[in-house]
């Protein structure tokens, strides 16, 4: 198993260094794109080289509060140990570590203007939301309710909001800010009725409250691929009862709806001795999905 500051779990999915050219517009820099074509990238082919369905299925809530602690942790850690759908060409955009983010760029993914990615938790690192809007032509919508300034030179597709996302829509005493639900983001810009090509979402441990509720109101049915951290060396998992549910029941779900994960990198800051599992484990990982619906 390879571990790298955020380490890649397949060879599925290479860096995408692109070159920037001072002073060159963005449409020239997306017209440059469309004459070089997805077919001069880098093709590589996953780690999983056949769909493992089967896999994918984690007992529902009512069985997994009856598991002791250590078969929780056993069935968390064995699910995110392997892929369990292929990708013949991804692509790391933004920074190798974390900040950057793997795209699949497969035919039945294939990013084309105008495409439409979110991008939760951004923090001060808009290289993913960057190149996304450079190489592919993306109108790319960056949240964070952290960042009130970004102190860079807005791209024309690249629209940054100081606020969140939750399960809930309106102010937060605790974040001194706005938050929405997915659903309320989906509407106030217009794409109720479209397909998101991309999300991408840093927000841990706030992913546990926003991925049922957007499940719950069919907010994902149409987004095509989903990136996910779940936690980060702030927010390292705790190996409680509690905490293992809260995540089986996030991967169960999305499973159901038909997200399958095709590349899983793992944090190795978050690198911990498990007391329940006795080994020394991950507490992070960053998951790339692909909807089913759209293969």
């Amino acid at each position: 198993m390879k571990r790298f500051a955020m380490a890649k779990r397949c060879s599925g999915c290479v860096t995408l260094w692109l070159t920037s050219i001072t002073g060159l517009s963005l449409p020239l820099l997306w017209m440059d794109m469309v004459n070089r074509g997805p077919g001069n990238l880098i093709k590589t082919v996953s780690a999983t080289q056949t769909s493992r369905l089967d896999t994918c299925m984690i007992p529902s809530h009512s069985a997994l509060v009856t598991y002791t602690l250590p078969r929780l942790a056993t069935l968390y850690h064995t699910y995110l140990s392997s892929e369990q759908i292929p990708c013949k060409q991804g692509v790391r955009l933004g920074r190798t570590r974390s900040g950057g983010w793997d795209v699949c760029i497969d035919e039945e993914f294939r990013l084309a203007d105008p495409c439409v990615v979110y991008s939760f938790g951004v923090g001060k690192d808009f290289s993913f939301s960057e190149e996304m809007t450079r190489t592919f032509g993306c109108f790319v919508y960056a949240f964070d309710p952290g960042v009130k300034r970004t102190g860079r030179r807005q791209l024309q597709r690249l629209i940054f909001t100081p606020e969140g996302i939750n399960n809930f829509t309106g102010y937060s005493r605790q974040r001194r800010t706005r938050m929405s639900t997915l659903k309320e983001i989906r509407r106030h810009f217009g794409h109720c009725d479209k397909t998101v090509d991309v999300i991408t979402m840093d927000i841990a441990p706030t992913e546990l409250a926003v991925i049922p509720h957007a499940l719950q109101h069919g907010d994902l049915h149409s987004v095509k691929q989903f990136n996910l951290r779940l936690g980060n060396p702030a927010h390292v998992l705790k190996e409680t009862t509690e905490n293992y549910i809260s995540r089986l029941n996030v991967l169960r779900d999305l499973c159901f709806v038909g997200f399958r994960s095709w590349i899983i990198n793992e944090n190795n800051k978050c690198l911990f001795h498990s007391d329940v599992l006795h080994k020394h484990v991950i507490g992070c990982h960053e998951v790339s999905f692909l909807n089913l619906r759209y293969i």
